[in-house]
């Protein structure tokens, strides 16, 4: 009943749209953007000029027992391989400093210091190979700046942004496939100016929208 009050409804994918649409919501609605998509990026630093990628995990209640452990051998091996530094972002302290910390302290990475804003984690993810995460908010801001990412699934707000952007595949964390996982990277590294000029595609898209959004929000203020 609070959603038929609204004059407008924006969603950021169609499976909330349907969700919405499945339990009688008949209002305006359309499929937008996510505003996060609007940020600009701030200069971060270049890691020494060590080239790395970025990793955001979180704690789950269903990841398996030898999630860190894969975790760990994917990220080394991409290390190894390519001589890329894994950098692991916590994006909310206390539920993920733990599993960061294990991780990279298994398979030789390092663990960001916090950011001083939003921004200025863009501008570091900006600055990285590509993004390999479970936090749906690093994915986007991997994506606002044309970074490829590799994602892991715990959620279908997840797999949407994955299939709105057809540049990747999400990985189920109940099942981690440590080969598949690996075989995408080096899809990635091989492809990444053509991964990336395609995600630069939709994400100008994106940022239109949420400049539509904003002169609709503007104009409902003005009755």
């Amino acid at each position: 009943k609070l959603l038929e009050k609204v004059d407008k409804i924006t969603l950021r994918d169609e499976q909330s749209l349907e969700e919405l649409k499945s339990i009688g919501v008949k209002n305006e609605i359309t499929v937008s953007a996510d505003p996060a998509f609007s940020l600009r990026p701030s200069y971060a630093g270049d890691n020494g000029n060590r080239p790395y990628f970025v990793i955001s995990v979180r704690k789950w209640k269903k990841l398996p027992e030898d999630f860190a452990d894969k975790m760990a051998k994917v990220c080394k091996s991409i290390k190894d391989k390519y001589n890329i530094c894994p950098v692991f972002v916590p994006m909310q302290s206390w539920m993920d400093d733990e599993i960061c910390n294990e991780i990279a302290e298994k398979c030789g990475g390092v663990v960001s210091q916090p950011f001083k804003n939003v921004e200025t984690l863009i501008g570091y993810i900006q600055n990285s190979k590509f993004v390999f995460g479970m936090r749906l908010h690093i994915l986007i801001y991997a994506l606002s700046v044309s970074v490829p990412i590799i994602a892991l699934s715990y959620d279908p707000k997840v797999d949407a942004i994955v299939k709105k952007w057809n540049c990747s595949k999400a990985f189920d964390i109940e099942n981690i496939d440590v080969d598949a996982i690996l075989g995408e990277v080096d899809y990635i590294v091989e492809n990444i100016d053509e991964i990336s000029a395609s995600i630069e595609k939709t994400t100008s898209l994106m940022k239109e929208k949420n400049v539509c959004d904003a002169k609709s929000a503007i104009k409902l203020m003005e009755f």
